[in-house]
């Protein structure tokens, strides 16, 4: 027998990390946000935007989970899904203007869960019936994002509005199956691959090291799976990040 599997497991996983970070994303992003405003009232670093060069590249941290979401194609209507966290991303950008930044990067993450219990099905059974569980996600994603600043320009510090397009490439693998005795069941045993495509849109601070070197902090307040919107949508997961870029 073979039933499917919706992605509740995972999503819970997830969930218990994020409520252990809210309060602390929520924190930071209070302290960035006023540390902005006041450096964009005093600081007197100010620097030229026309000398500024327009090519950098750079590296960045971050805490996002893309939730990718499948139909399982054995039983239609069904999903299955599985987190990827491409903790580290490499990226390329460009400075359109003053104001306006755009930029590529790309990041792969394969994460993999294993579970095993034992129990005993009936109340007068005297052999232990084994359940073991096994989901692998693994993805390559590639942020297109576009950050904006209303705010004065030439300074060292400066705050942007950041929206990112994400496409997602990966595959979920699950399988699960109950032991009892000499008997094996199969509970559940899909594989689907394909394209998912998120929203996420934030906060940026960027601050100026030298003519070459900036570093920035950054706090994603908006998520959203465009291709197949989950239960893990619905919980409105925040994220935070850090990195580096380099001009060229």
């Amino acid at each position: 027998m073979k039933i499917t599997y919706h992605p509740l497991h995972a999503i819970d996983i997830l969930l218990r990390k994020l409520s252990r970070m809210k309060e602390f994303l929520f924190s930071v992003l209070l302290l960035l946000a006023s540390f902005a405003g006041v450096a964009q009232q005093q600081d007197s670093s100010k620097i030229s935007t026309k000398a500024e060069r327009k090519f950098y590249v750079g590296a960045g941290v971050s805490s996002v989970s893309y939730m990718l979401m499948y139909a399982n194609h054995d039983v239609s209507g069904e999903n299955i899904g599985g987190s990827i966290e491409p903790v580290v991303t490499v990226h390329a950008g460009y400075r359109l203007s003053p104001r306006i930044n755009v930029q590529v990067g790309i990041g792969y993450n394969r994460d993999e869960e294993k579970h095993k219990t034992e129990y005993y099905a009936q109340e007068d059974d005297t052999q232990l019936t084994y359940r073991e569980f096994s989901l692998v996600a693994k993805g390559l994603i590639v942020p297109l994002t576009v950050r904006f600043t209303p705010f004065k320009l030439q300074r060292r510090l400066q705050l942007y509005a950041s929206a990112s397009i994400v496409p997602a490439l990966g595959s979920v693998k699950l399988h699960s199956i109950q032991r009892h005795e000499d008997s094996t069941m199969v509970l559940a045993d899909a594989h689907e691959s394909g394209l998912n495509v998120f929203f996420i849109g934030g906060l940026h601070l960027k601050y100026r090291l030298s003519n070459r070197f900036d570093v920035y902090a950054e706090g994603n307040l908006l998520y959203r799976n465009i291709t197949n919107q989950g239960l893990y949508d619905l919980s409105r997961p925040k994220s935070l990040g850090i990195g580096i870029n380099y001009k060229l």
